[in-house]
C-alpha cells in the first residue's frame, strides 16, 4: 500500500523544478522559431496583393542547379524569352559551373538557397546560421553578399532571420505552390489555374534532381503552362527578386 501511495505522490521540488526548465527551454526554441512569423506571413499577404494589382508572375526554381532539369527548364524559358529565378543550394555546384554561368548570362535571377538546405527547425541555431553564410561563399561568384535569399523549406528561427537581415538581403517567398514536392502530385496545369484565377503570383517550383520522372514531367509541363496561360492573360513576367524590391514595403522584404 504504502509504494502505491508513493507512486502516486506529487513530484517533489527538485522535479517540478526540472520540469518548469524543460518547459522554459520549450518555449524558448517555439519563440526563435515563430518569431519570424510575424514577418514571413504579412510580406507574403504584400506579395500577393501587388502581384494581383501589377498584374505579375514571377516563375522561381529552388534546390538546383539540376544537371538534367535544369538546362531543360532554361530552353523553354529561352523560347518564351522570359526570365526566372533560380534559388541555388551552394553543394550542387561543384561540376556545374557552366550551367550556372549560362544561367546568368541568359539574363535569370540568382539568389543563395544554403549550402546543404538544413531545415532551420530541425537544426541547431548555429549549424542553420553557418549554413546560410556558407552557401552564399559558394556562390559568391553569382551571388553577391546581400543577394536574394530564400529559406529551405521557407522555414527560418529568429538567429536565421537576423543573419539575413544583417547581410541586409532581401527575403523572397512565394504565393503560389506548384505542388511538385507533394507525395501525390496534382495537376501541372492546377498551379496555372490558379494564378489566373488571382492574376499573378511568385510561383514555387523545384529544379533538383529526383529519383521520380514524374517529377520532371511535372515541372516541365507546368512551366509552359503558365508561360502559356500567363501570354494569354496578358500578365508580365518578372524575376522574383525585381518584384520583392518593386513592389513590396522594405520592411517586409
Amino acid at each position: 500500500m504504502l509504494e502505491s501511495v508513493a507512486i502516486f505522490s506529487v513530484p517533489s521540488v527538485s522535479a517540478t523544478s526540472g520540469l518548469w526548465s524543460a518547459a522554459m527551454a520549450l518555449c524558448a526554441l517555439g519563440s526563435l522559431s515563430l518569431s519570424p512569423v510575424v514577418f514571413k506571413y504579412p510580406a507574403i499577404r504584400s506579395l500577393r496583393d501587388d502581384c494581383h494589382r501589377e498584374r505579375i508572375v514571377a516563375l522561381t526554381y529552388d534546390d538546383g542547379p539540376s544537371s538534367t532539369l535544369t538546362p531543360e527548364i532554361a530552353d523553354v524559358l529561352g523560347e518564351a524569352g522570359v526570365r526566372a529565378t533560380f534559388f541555388l543550394v551552394g553543394s550542387q555546384i561543384p561540376g556545374r559551373e557552366a550551367l550556372v554561368d549560362r544561367l546568368a548570362a541568359e539574363g535569370h535571377e540568382l539568389g543563395c538557397h544554403t549550402l546543404s538546405h538544413r531545415h532551420a527547425w530541425k537544426t541547431p541555431p548555429w549549424r542553420t546560421v553557418a549554413d546560410i553564410s556558407d552557401g552564399y561563399d559558394a556562390l559568391a561568384r553569382w551571388v553577391p553578399s546581400d543577394g536574394i535569399f530564400r529559406p529551405p523549406y521557407g522555414k527560418l528561427v529568429l538567429n536565421s532571420w537576423l543573419h539575413v537581415r544583417r547581410r541586409r538581403a532581401p527575403f523572397v517567398w512565394w504565393t503560389h505552390d506548384s505542388g511538385d514536392t507533394f507525395r501525390h502530385l496534382p495537376p501541372a496545369t492546377k498551379v496555372a489555374e490558379r494564378i489566373q484565377r488571382d492574376q499573378g503570383g511568385i510561383v514555387l517550383l523545384h529544379d533538383s534532381d529526383r529519383s521520380n520522372p514524374a517529377h520532371r514531367r511535372f515541372v516541365l509541363e507546368a512551366t509552359r503552362t503558365l508561360l502559356s496561360v500567363g501570354r494569354a492573360e496578358g500578365l508580365r513576367f518578372l524575376p522574383a527578386g525585381d518584384v520583392v524590391r518593386a513592389v513590396t514595403k522594405p520592411a517586409l522584404t
